[in-house]
């Protein structure tokens, strides 16, 4: 190899220090070739350079590193096509692998190589093995399996492992031959073109920058470009862990290091809170704080606008991001496509794939047709799920028995019908576009929706890009139907579904244009050149940094066979560069609890960046210039005044934002509706009861007027009505638009119309469960009590008081007890309102409860606890009601209001605004919990 020249790496700290080098050699030579890790860092370097993004079919100076093998069989003078496989080409290479591999080992393959779930895996191993990830020797050692047979065959091929192997070599044989290759063996590719041209290929100066390290794969294809003369230029990010550019081998590369730039530490301001929702409202909160001038960030800098803001975000917390700025009227830009999975179209294609797979089960169908983008409320949900057609068959006899637009069922049943017979992946593309636009009118559909209801913007473009990208693929698939070998490959039942599962997934939806005035948010990690005066890194958890690597089901025990090379050090080195990315100032936040109240725990690189590193001669990478904490009871704007033109303002009045501790009144009235409230969180009855506040009442359906109703209805309904053999549902729904003219006028307005149709279902539902329930006792009931007051009863020195929604009374003293719900039936779980009001009743009255029922309209569904029935007696339940009201009494009598962190009500709690730190139980003395 020569020495001669060098290999330039510039080692950097903070971007914006090389950016005047970058121009220097982007001007200073015409023929220098750029490259960047990825397709995402080609515009950010455009910009970086002062030049426009390129568009067009020329020869641009700068390019991602996937390219690679096209420029240098361009500069061979080769022709041979080369293309890059996507997702879903690769899924069918795999499958096709699969087909001809059964075949020859029809009884030895692992049964787990059978699911299509296991192609994740498969990829991710093969793309780790074609990145040279481990080499081939280490692979066979780790193997132990001395190689294949003569006849090429795999010596173990009922080990998981073997099948990486046996998987390779096929795809590579697939590869190497077609004009097609893989992302990841880009590297490996061009070292092969290389090295079959010889001298053909002239040296011209090439430029890499924004890689933290090197594959092996990128190695030696470096080493053979520096062999053959190509000056090599590296602009190296660098970090306080020794990660190596470059790993040993066997003949070193000469490389010459100048240093640009200073080692002076980042600005870091560090945020704890209670949950994730907590994080994201306090972060919300404080930009729009700092834009006026307040807040604690104003100490530490100057607001930067909103687009010197960036922010990275997990994907998996994305709607809830998404949720709370939208919520604070934070604008932002999402860098980031979403997986057509993830969208409203996919969401709706992907229900229609489970109904197919499961053979048009009654319940899913009928509620998949319920959807908005289908037939909506016309569609008849209550008569479906009491005819219970199942199965093609039925579900056609239904639909020429309702009269229903056939169109929209004979489109579904065609899209259905696609998966029955063989079909290229391209046809089955075809016919599931022409489906969905001529058959169903999806995209007019959707339009319709945003005529009705603002909120349902994003729905109508998430659907037209869904469409849009439908089209795209095909017209993909056909330019290249005679280069791709598969391409007349057929797929029928499970495999066709398979394929159209994996290509929503893997096809991702353009993000929106980008919006001036903006901050930027990045999904996951930000590519190597994002770079803003202020960074936010968020969810600076354990789980996450160094990073939760999916355990593949390839790595045997003790071996780390396909899990990322020294996978701590590059994590740690990651974690330093999105701190980088801040060039003022970084904010790292965490949450202290997840969604279930299970503690987590911090990164344990947060304490590493603010210790000296005798790298950096003893100096820090960051250095804390500022905290801020937000308790789980504490929600942002507890301190600040409250802002309406930065929250949204909602009508009625508003919770206060700071109030003197509770004084621990004293009292000697309980109510026996707060027992199950009490026994989660003292301090939410405290402040219900005592300074009886006004929750917000939030937009959309309102709750306390939606119960009012629900309870004037049901009161309403005839007595007689039950004893003289008249249907009760039959009464409900013919009384139900007086009543909600009278309670609830709103409801008749076209904005409430599904929420009307969703409420007269459930009343059906309801009314008939109701009936079935009214026959537990064997006999018809003697007298049915409503809104009945319960009389009061003493315990331990307080006096409770309760009223019961029904009581029906059944000879031989028994009775049963109803309680009418607005809410969905999880709430009612485990409840011990009924059982306490059942308790009174047995003591006061000397009745004989046979049973309860929580009637919940939220979801239709029916929460019962009797005698004969699954779960707890309702002995053993009024039991533990008498222990919490004794509990109640107690925590009366002695002043106890403390709040409490970790209840589920934290979730819904109009008073968390006032839920004080210091009346909360600590986790621990250090704990800001």
């Amino acid at each position: 190899m020569r020495n001669d020249p060098h290999i330039k790496v510039y080692k950097y700290k903070k971007l914006g220090e090389i950016i005047p080098y970058l121009r220097d050699v982007y001007h200073a030579s015409e023929d220098a070739l750029f490259f960047v890790p990825g397709t995402e860092d080609v515009s950010l370097f455009a910009s970086l350079v002062g030049e426009d993004e390129y568009f067009g079919s020329g020869n641009p100076r700068y390019r991602h590193w996937e390219a690679v093998p096209r420029w240098l069989a361009r500069e061979a003078g080769k022709t041979i096509p080369l293309n890059i496989l996507d997702p879903y080409r690769r899924w069918m290479v795999l499958q096709d692998i699969f087909r001809r591999e059964r075949a020859t080992y029809p009884s030895e393959i692992p049964d787990g190589l059978r699911k299509s779930g296991f192609f994740p895996f498969v990829e991710k191993a093969l793309r780790y093995c074609l990145r040279e990830e481990i080499s081939p020797t280490d692979f066979e050692k780790t193997l132990g399996c001395g190689g294949c047979t003569p006849e090429g065959k795999c010596r173990i091929p009922q080990v998981l492992s073997s099948w990486v192997c046996v998987l390779l070599k096929r795809y590579r044989e697939f590869l190497s031959p077609s004009g097609w290759y893989d992302g990841a063996a880009a590297s490996t590719l061009a070292r092969y073109i290389l090295e079959d041209t010889g001298d053909s290929v002239t040296p011209r100066p090439l430029v890499l920058a924004g890689f933290l390290t090197f594959t092996r794969a990128q190695q030696r294809l470096l080493k053979t470009l520096h062999g053959r003369g190509f000056p090599l230029t590296i602009f190296h990010p660098e970090c306080t862990w020794e990660y190596p550019l470059f790993a040993s081998q066997e003949e070193e590369m000469s490389c010459s290091y100048e240093r640009i730039g200073t080692d002076e530490p980042f600005q870091v301001v560090t945020c704890v809170c209670g949950d994730r929702r907590v994080e994201w409202a306090t972060i919300a909160r404080q930009f729009q704080l700092w834009a006026r001038g307040e807040g604690d960030l104003t100490p530490h800098d100057a607001f930067p606008g909103w687009e010197g803001i960036g922010v990275t975000v997990a994907s998996d917390i994305l709607p809830l991001a998404q949720e709370v700025l939208e919520r604070y009227r934070v604008p932002y830009n999402l860098v980031w496509g979403k997986s057509l999975a993830e969208t409203r179209f996919g969401d709706l294609v992907n229900r229609f794939l489970k109904v197919v797979g499961g053979g048009w089960p009654t319940r899913e169908t009928a509620y998949f047709f319920t959807d908005a983008l289908v037939y909506g409320d016309d569609f008849p949900l209550v008569h479906a799920l009491t005819i219970a057609p199942r199965g093609v068959r039925e579900w056609c006899d239904f639909f020429r028995e309702t009269g229903l637009e056939e169109k929209t069922w004979k489109a579904w049943l065609a899209l259905g019908g696609i998966f029955r017979k063989p079909a290229t992946a391209l046809g089955i593309l075809e016919t599931f576009e022409h489906i969905l636009r001529e058959g169903l009118d999806l995209a007019v559909r959707a339009s319709s929706l945003g005529k009705d209801d603002e909120e349902t913007d994003r729905t109508v473009w998430e659907v037209s890009q869904g469409l849009a990208e439908i089209a795209h693929t095909i017209v993909s698939l056909r330019e290249t139907e005679r280069s791709f070998p598969l391409t007349a490959l057929e797929y029928e039942g499970g495999e066709a579904l398979s394929f159209l599962t994996t290509w929503l997934s893997r096809s991702r939806l353009l993000p929106a244009p980008a919006r001036r005035g903006c901050l930027t948010l990045y999904v996951d990690t930000p590519p190597p050149f994002a770079r803003h005066p202020v960074m936010v890194v968020t969810s600076a958890e354990s789980s996450r940094y160094p990073g939760h690597e999916e355990i593949s089901p390839f790595e045997s025990a003790g071996e780390t066979l396909f899990s990322p090379r020294d996978s701590r050090e590059h994590a740690y080195a990651r974690f330093q560069r999105l701190i980088a990315c801040g060039e003022r100032l970084t904010v790292l936040t965490r949450a202290i609890q997840n969604e279930e109240g299970k503690p987590i725990e911090p990164s344990s690189f947060m304490a590493e960046i603010f210790q000296p590193s005798a790298y950096l001669s003893q100096k820090s990478w960051g250095v804390l210039c500022g905290e801020i904490k937000c308790s789980l009871g504490e929600m942002p704007g507890s301190r600040e005044r409250y802002f309406p033109s930065v929250e949204i303002s909602t009508e009625g009045d508003a919770v206060p934002r700071a109030l003197p501790r509770i004084s621990n009144p004293s009292l000697d009235v309980g109510f026996l509706s707060d027992l199950d409230d009490w026994l989660e969180c003292p301090f939410f009855v405290a402040c219900r009861r005592l300074y009886r506040l006004r929750a917000r009442v939030r937009p959309g359906v309102d709750r306390l007027k939606l119960g009012i109703l629900i309870h004037k209805m049901w009161a309403d309904v005839p007595v007689e009505a039950f004893f003289n053999g008249e249907r009760l549902y039959k009464n409900l729904v013919d009384g139900l638009h007086t009543h909600i003219k009278e309670v609830y006028p709103e409801f008749a307005t076209r904005r409430f119309r599904r929420h009307r149709k969703s409420l007269e279902r459930t009343l059906v539902a309801l009314a008939r469960e109701s009936e079935a329930y009214q026959c537990q006792g064997g006999q018809s009931p003697l007298e049915d009590r409503r809104e009945y007051e319960l009389e009061p009863l003493s315990v331990g020195g307080v006096t409770f008081h309760g009223r019961c929604d029904r009581v029906l009374i059944f000879p031989g003293n028994r009775c049963f007890l109803f309680d009418y719900k607005g809410g969905k039936s999880e709430n009612s779980r485990g409840k011990r309102q009924l059982a306490a009001y059942a308790l009174f009743l047995q003591k006061n009255e000397k009745l004989n409860p046979i049973g309860w029922a929580y009637l919940c309209h939220g979801d239709g569904m029916v929460i019962s606890c009797m005698e004969e029935g699954r779960g707890n007696s309702p002995a053993a339940v009024m039991e533990k009601a008498h222990q919490g009201i004794e509990e109640m009494a107690r925590g009366i009598r002695e002043h106890q209001w403390d709040p409490n962190p970790q209840s589920s009500l934290c979730r819904t709690c109009e008073f968390s605004l006032l839920c004080r730190k210091d009346e909360g139980i600590l986790v621990e003395e250090d704990d800001d919990a």
